[in-house]
């Protein structure tokens, strides 16, 4: 009588096998949901910082246009100022000086050189143009 040897180990993986639970694919998929959340978090990110950036850009640039704006209207106003104090009987100073004042909203100085202006010339088509905007503000 031969008597077969037992492999006890071969056994044990079956029952081993038959006591884990087969989770194979949702190891991958959990890990491929969660790179994917990762990847379009850091996406939006990303595109919020660039947009931020060019906003700020942006406001640079206009800040800076804005501030050459404002330079040369001063640089005019210097002028213009100093012809009028040359010659008071200039109605164009005046007037020139109204304009510059309404640019940069000073319209208690827009008025009152325009009314300078209109004092010289009671007549000035432009002026009268000029005071009808200045009552609308």
């Amino acid at each position: 009588m031969v008597k077969k040897k037992k492999f006890y180990k071969k056994e044990k993986s079956k029952e081993i096998k038959k006591e884990l639970p087969s989770n194979s694919r949702s190891i991958p998929e959990k890990i491929i949901s969660d790179h994917l959340v990762f990847a379009v978090g850091l996406t939006c990110i990303v595109l919020a910082i660039v947009l931020v950036s060019l906003s700020l850009y942006s406001n640079y640039q206009e800040k800076l246009q804005l501030s050459g704006e404002r330079a040369r209207i001063q640089k005019e106003l210097d002028f213009w100022k100093g012809r009028a104090a040359e010659k008071p009987s200039y109605r164009d100073a005046y007037f020139s000086l109204a304009l510059l004042y309404y640019q940069i909203k000073d319209f208690k100085n827009s008025s009152e050189n325009l009314e300078k202006a209109m004092e010289i010339d009671p007549n000035f088509e432009e002026g009268r143009e000029l005071r009808v905007i200045l009552e609308n503000n």
